[in-house]
């Protein structure tokens, strides 16, 4: 009789034992789940400011280039509705 009694508590003990492996294990991978699904968000979020970023910069010049075009003299080239001999355009100090 006290081998059965003895064997039950074992059992017990062995199923205690492993609910809190299993309850350990859920909450860690949980936990980490979480942890990488904000980092993914944060990167989204970045990214998204920079686009937007951008928008706002490709918005402020105007559609034909006006911040880095230069007209210069009289000529045949139309330039921002002046006729100029030459127009550079396309530089930009963004590189350095």
């Amino acid at each position: 009789m006290t081998f059965f009694v003895s064997k039950i508590i074992f059992m017990k003990k062995s199923r205690l034992k492993l609910l809190f492996i299993l309850t350990i294990s859920v909450s860690l991978s949980g936990y980490l789940f979480f942890t990488n699904t904000n980092k993914k968000e944060e990167i989204k979020i970045s990214e998204f400011k920079k686009l937007v970023l951008a928008n706002i910069e490709a918005l402020a010049h105007s559609e034909s280039g006006g911040g880095s075009t230069v007209c210069i003299g009289n000529g045949s080239i139309d330039c921002f509705g002046d006729k100029v001999e030459f127009m550079y355009s396309g530089f930009s100090l963004d590189g350095f």
